[in-house]
C-alpha cells in the first residue's frame, strides 16, 4: 500500500492559505470532529433516493448534535475549514469530500442559527490517511467583513 505524501507545491499553498488565514480571521465560532463521510453522502454515489434521504439526516443530526452553541454568534461573513482524514490510501478528490461533508455542514448552520450563504471562503485539506481515527474536523471562523 502506497503512504499518501504532500508535495511540496502543496504545502506551500496551504502554508500561504494559512498565512492570509491568518490575518483574516476572527474567533473560532465552531470545531466539530464528526466521522467520515458515510458512502451514501458522496455525490458519486448511486442509491435510491430514500436511503440517500435517510443517510443525509442521520448526517445533518450528528453535526448538529455535536456543536456546542454558546453565546451569541456574529452575523458573519464566515470561514470554513475542513479537514478530512481518509480511512484508507484510496485517491479521493477534495470536491467531493466538500459534497459529501454538506449535510454535515447544513446541520453545523442550523445549530448555529445563521444562515450558511454567509460564508466567504472553504479550505479543504486533505490529511494522511489514518484507518483509526479517520473523520473530518469542520471549524467555522468569523473573519472580517
Amino acid at each position: 500500500m502506497r503512504a499518501a505524501k504532500v508535495d511540496a507545491n502543496q504545502t506551500a499553498i496551504v502554508d500561504a492559505l494559512r498565512g492570509k488565514a491568518a490575518s483574516t480571521m476572527g474567533h473560532v465560532i465552531a470545531d466539530v470532529s464528526l466521522p467520515w463521510p458515510g458512502r451514501d453522502l458522496s455525490p458519486n454515489s448511486r442509491v435510491h433516493w430514500r436511503r440517500k434521504s435517510a443517510s443525509v439526516r442521520a448526517a445533518r443530526e450528528l453535526a448538529w448534535a455535536l456543536v456546542n452553541r454558546t453565546g451569541d454568534i456574529p452575523p458573519g461573513p464566515y470561514r470554513v475549514e475542513i479537514d478530512a482524514i481518509p480511512p484508507d490510501a484510496r485517491r479521493r478528490d477534495v470536491d467531493n469530500v466538500l459534497a459529501s461533508c454538506k449535510a454535515y455542514l447544513d446541520g453545523i448552520f442550523q445549530r448555529l442559527g445563521v444562515d450558511d450563504g454567509r460564508v466567504r471562503e472553504v479550505l479543504v485539506r486533505r490529511c494522511d490517511p489514518d484507518p483509526v481515527g479517520s473523520g473530518v474536523v469542520i471549524r467555522v471562523l468569523e473573519v472580517d467583513a
